[in-house]
């Protein structure tokens, strides 16, 4: 009788278990994240801090706990936290810009290796006057 082979070991094993992941969850968050492309670029997320994603999950979680029906607040506050989980921990910079004609923006911001700052509110240029506050991160 032929003894029978071992199989051989895969080439790249991944310890980590993907059959635990509730996909069905999984969906709804995609579902979720389509659905914001209706109001929100693709990839804007990313020019956000990753406090502001987990401010913006509290956000979510409290309306939903409080009963709110206005969204589905579950389903957004999971896309939040996939969002900071996702966000490198580069240093990130809360800033106030007050442009000519006293326009007033404010937003998270990039610290990039050029010097300048880059983020939701596009490239800050040194005619704006910046009220810069870095965030813990």
């Amino acid at each position: 009788m032929a003894k029978k082979a071992k199989p051989l070991p895969l080439a790249n094993p991944v310890p980590d278990r993907f059959d635990l992941i509730p996909w069905g969850a999984v969906c709804q968050v995609a579902r979720t994240m389509t659905d914001a492309l209706k109001d929100h670029d693709e990839g804007g997320w990313r020019s956000l801090s990753r406090r502001e994603h987990v401010s913006r999950t509290l956000r979510h979680l409290a309306l939903y706990l409080s009963g709110d029906t206005s969204e589905e607040h579950l389903e957004h506050a999971t896309c939040r936290m996939l969002m900071a989980l996702d966000n490198k921990d580069e240093p990130k910079y809360q800033v106030m810009t007050i442009g000519p004609g006293g326009s007033v923006g404010i937003g998270d911001l990039k610290l990039e290796d050029t010097g300048e700052f880059t983020g939701a509110l596009g490239t800050v240029t040194p005619k704006h006057q910046l009220h810069i506050s870095r965030l813990p991160g």
